[in-house]
């Protein structure tokens, strides 16, 4: 078993490079246009030297052909390196796809060793255990190919074999498309496989020459390449592991980078709600401040249009009491003079004549007697001055009052009245009924009322207003 599975790994190995060389080849991918050459050429990773095939846009469908020139390191960005003048034809962009196919074989043009014909000739004497794996599961196998060397002949045998040739490139194709690691080989390791093959087509053709044993030849070469495998494969593990480390690393950082950001985001969410809140909160206390206002100047406008109609009010009640008193004056003033009239009248008519003075110790002519000048009460008279509203009460009625004497709009003025009204000798009091400040003299009888105006009058008051206690 472990024979079998050599012998396919060195199958294998040997089939990779010279995959091209076989018909049906076919590969999609993106490629650069780096390659410092003219016309339509194009480097490649694996096929031969001097190969042309087809080149074609995949999206507008159109198709050169090139010839391969270069070698490139294989990529899992790009599958080759076409020349400037070929990408221009194709009118490619960097994210375009290719398809690269060949159905023909490669010239023979493509052999590495040019300069020993005999030993160019015989690496396809050792092409044909390649081509044929399922029998290569006994060393035996090997050898026979290799004995006949003149046989120029087996080419033909090519088309008796075109199932296993073509079968095994399909699987190969399959294997450098699913594999990352086959479509990850390196320049470098190409060159060694190249050279590690021409090196065993010449141990073969010497081991031919010298009928060495092919089969222990070939275990050699397996091992050997085993080995560079198993290296690989460990070099590639290793990279795998940075890799898996980096990403882990750059995962965490990624972490902490969308907690950072997502504790920004709800700061600065929280900081907009606050200051939405807090305009909120401004905006209603310069409402309520434009009410209260608002507010406090509808009721100064009331208070003024209130104090104005209650002035307004005073001034008529003032001016109807002063008409009222005007006709109760008049009026009494001409029942005065109709009465002084009417008594002048019987006193002219029932006085006897004037006797001569007789010296009568109880008239006097010097004295006459007025009968038209009023006695008793009719001698209060309300002083012109001063006016009193209502009106001057009766003497007799035995009622006390109130006195007052002044209201103003300010405490000042009502305190300067209040203090000359003291030093007239009177007992004063003070009133304020929102609008303004009054000054009164209280408990005045109403004998008394006609003697305190006067003595109001003389320090200045000139209207007084009764109100009954």
């Amino acid at each position: 078993m472990k024979q079998v599975l050599l012998a396919l790994l060195a199958v294998f190995l040997f089939v990779t490079p010279v995959m091209a060389q076989v018909g049906g080849f076919s590969q999609t991918g993106k490629v650069t246009h780096d390659l410092d050459a003219n016309g339509f050429t194009m480097a490649h990773p694996s096929l031969p030297l001097n190969t042309k095939v087809q080149v074609v846009n995949t999206l507008t469908r159109k198709e050169i052909e090139v010839t391969v020139i270069r070698r490139i390191a294989a990529s899992t960005t790009r599958i080759a390196d076409l020349s400037p003048s070929a990408w221009i034809e194709l009118g490619l962009t960097s994210n375009t796809e290719v398809r690269i196919y060949s159905n023909a074989p490669a010239p023979p043009a493509a052999q590495p060793p040019a300069a020993q014909p005999p030993v160019v000739q015989q690496p396809p004497v050792v092409q044909p255990p390649v081509v044929q794996p399922p029998v290569v599961q006994q060393p035996p196998v090997v050898q026979p190919p290799v004995q006949p060397p003149p046989e120029k002949p087996a080419e033909p045998a090519a088309p008796q074999g075109p199932d296993p040739t073509e079968t095994l490139t399909q699987l190969t194709n399959r294997l450098l498309d699913t594999t990352e690691t086959m479509t990850m080989l390196n320049s470098r390791l190409l060159d060694a496989i190249m050279e590690r093959e021409a090196r065993e087509r010449q141990e073969a053709a010497l081991a031919a020459r010298e009928n060495q044993d092919t089969a222990e030849t070939m275990a050699q070469l397996t091992n050997r390449l085993l080995d560079a495998i198993m290296e690989r494969e460990a070099r590639e593990r290793e990279e795998a592991a940075l890799m898996a480390r980096e990403n882990q690393d750059n995962t965490e950082i990624m972490a902490q980078l969308t907690a950072r950001l997502l504790d920004v985001i709800m700061e600065r969410e929280a900081r907009d709600i606050e200051e939405a809140r807090l305009a909120r909160e401004r905006e209603e206390a310069a409402r309520l401040v434009r009410e209260r206002e608002e507010a406090a100047r509808i009721i100064r406008e009331q208070e003024r249009e209130e104090a104005a109609r209650i002035a307004r009010e005073r001034e008529e009640a003032a001016r109807i009491a002063r008409e009222q008193q005007e006709r109760e004056e008049a009026a009494r003033l001409a029942r005065e003079r109709e009465e002084a009239a009417r008594i002048a009248r019987e006193l002219a008519n029932a006085t006897p004549p004037v006797q001569a003075y007789q010296g009568s110790p109880q008239t006097s002519p010097a004295q006459p007697t007025n009968p038209a000048q009023p006695t008793g009460p009719a001698q209060q008279v309300q002083p012109m001055e001063l006016n009193i509203i209502p009106r001057l009460p009766d003497p007799n009625s035995g009622k006390v009052y109130y006195l007052q004497v002044g209201s103003f709009a300010n405490v000042s003025s009502a305190m300067d009245v209040s203090q000359r009204v003291i030093n007239a000798g009177f007992d004063v009091f003070q009133e304020y009924n929102g609008f303004a400040y009054r000054v009164l003299v209280k408990d005045i009888p109403a004998s008394m009322v006609y003697s305190a105006a006067q003595r109001l009058s003389a320090i200045g008051i000139r209207e007084i207003w009764l109100r009954e206690r």
